[in-house]
């Protein structure tokens, strides 16, 4: 027998951290706490080719997965697209206040060597 039991979950109910990640592929390490009671870590901000269609920036949210031989499986997987897009607006949100907030200097930036002084 199927249990049709249905979450009441918003936007609302899931809290966003993100530490940020100062070198390689990857900008942030993002954890989410829902309701209180579940913690999921491993999603991802990382550097894009591409532009988002959302957030005109060359970022990819991803969420948490693990290699299963050439392919990659989620380990997260948000049925609501419309929950999923308001997650991802929280994250990108947070990764935006952690920049102006000054916490978010990347070692791999651009450097001009004859700016650098030794």
């Amino acid at each position: 027998m199927k249990n049709t039991m249905k979450l009441s979950l918003t936007i609302d109910n899931i809290e966003v951290f993100l530490k940020p990640i100062k070198t390689g592929n990857d900008l942030a390490s993002v954890s989410i706490i829902i309701g209180e009671e579940i913690t999921i870590h491993g999603f991802r901000i990382s550097k894009s080719q591409q532009i988002h269609p959302k957030f005109q920036e060359k970022i990819w949210i991803q969420p948490p997965k693990y290699r299963l031989g050439p392919f990659y499986k989620l380990l997260v997987f948000i049925h609501r697209k419309e929950l999923y897009s308001e997650l991802e607006e929280k994250i990108y949100d947070k990764f935006n206040q952690m920049k102006q907030r000054g916490g978010f200097d990347r070692i791999d930036e651009d450097v001009n060597p004859d700016d650098v002084t030794l």
